[in-house]
Parts: structure tokens; C-alpha cells; sequence
């Protein structure tokens, strides 16, 4: 896997991987759909953090994990940027590490982070993890 930063410019179509640790709340295997609790700011914060992974091979995807968050995730839960963006939010890409990006300009008050928590999930995808 490539460790240079990933400068290329923003795709609206290019896939945004949020890793998942935990199943439960996070994700549903059958059908394969991520819930809003994947994409919710944590507590105290204004971004949820995600990976660009355009051009990498899905084995490489989960070594990116693995290298730059915590091994072993249960999923990647994938928006795109367009459809952060028709969320009403943003995507800052920062490449610290590689790869890395932040979806940004979450409201401040709970309720209205989980409307749109709620709609990243109605849009986004789950890739299950290796044995799942």
C-alpha cells in the first residue's frame, strides 16, 4: 500500500470508508446497510473522521485500517462525497495519515446531528469485514 499522501483532487463519486468496531448499533449484516450511530460524531466532537480509498484494492483498504486506526474492523460503512455534501455537511480532506479525511460542519445540538447521521445512512453502503 502506497503511504505517500493521496493529493488527488475530491471526487464526488470517490468512496469515503468510515471504519467500524462495533456491530452492534453500527451496522446490519442482512441486509448489509450501515445505521446512523456509524456516522455520529462522538461526543464533544465536530467531525467524523473517514479514509479516501479510491484506487486501492480491498485488501489494502483493510490494511489502511489496520495501520492508521485499530486492526481488526467488523465493516467500513462508504458514503461518498456528494451525498455528504446533499447531507448538508462537508468533506475536509486532510491526509494526516494518508488517505484520511473528516466529515465536518455538524450542528451543535444532538437531535439535529442524528437527522443528519440519519441521512448519511439512508445513502451510504457497508462493506462487510473478512469473516463476516
Amino acid at each position: 500500500m502506497a503511504e505517500a499522501t493521496f493529493d488527488e483532487p475530491l471526487s464526488e463519486a470517490e468512496p469515503l470508508a468510515k471504519f467500524l468496531y462495533v456491530r452492534k448499533g453500527h451496522f446490519r449484516i442482512d441486509p448489509p446497510e450501515p445505521t446512523w450511530r456509524a456516522f455520529l460524531p462522538r461526543k464533544g466532537e465536530q467531525e467524523v473522521s473517514v479514509f479516501r480509498t479510491t484506487g486501492l484494492r480491498e485488501a489494502e483498504v483493510w490494511d489502511l485500517a489496520a495501520t492508521h486506526v485499530r486492526p481488526n474492523p467488523k465493516a467500513q460503512a462508504i458514503v461518498k462525497p456528494r451525498d455528504v455534501v446533499a447531507s448538508g455537511l462537508r468533506v475536509d480532506p486532510d491526509n494526516i495519515p494518508p488517505r484520511h479525511a473528516n466529515i465536518a460542519g455538524w450542528p451543535s445540538t444532538k437531535d439535529a446531528q442524528m437527522n443528519h447521521a440519519l441521512d448519511l445512512a439512508n445513502r451510504g453502503t457497508v462493506v462487510l469485514g473478512p469473516g463476516l
